[in-house]
């Protein structure tokens, strides 16, 4: 679990509702995504998998640095979280 958390700190970072403020909705999404992926890694660090779903993310756009992009994660509780953080 430590590895996870070290692997995630970088996309924790670059997706924290702390730095949407000016995107209230983006915001709001971010917090509730973030929240299904902590939940997720907590279930399968218990051994007690949930269901596979998708949660949405936005970021900063590296190109165009007053837009944001979407990102999706596809949380897949059959694959080792090892390989779910990986892709």
């Amino acid at each position: 679990s430590q590895e996870v958390a070290t692997a995630l700190r970088p996309f924790i970072f670059s997706i924290h509702p702390d730095r949407f403020w000016r995107y209230p909705k983006e915001k709001t999404v971010n917090e509730a995504s973030l929240k299904r992926l902590n939940e997720f890694l907590e279930s399968n660090r218990n051994h007690n998998p949930c269901e596979n779903e998708t949660v949405t993310f936005y970021m900063q756009n590296k190109e165009k640095s007053h837009d944001l992009k979407m990102v999706k994660i596809r949380l897949n509780s059959s694959e080792n979280v090892n390989s779910n953080v990986h892709k």
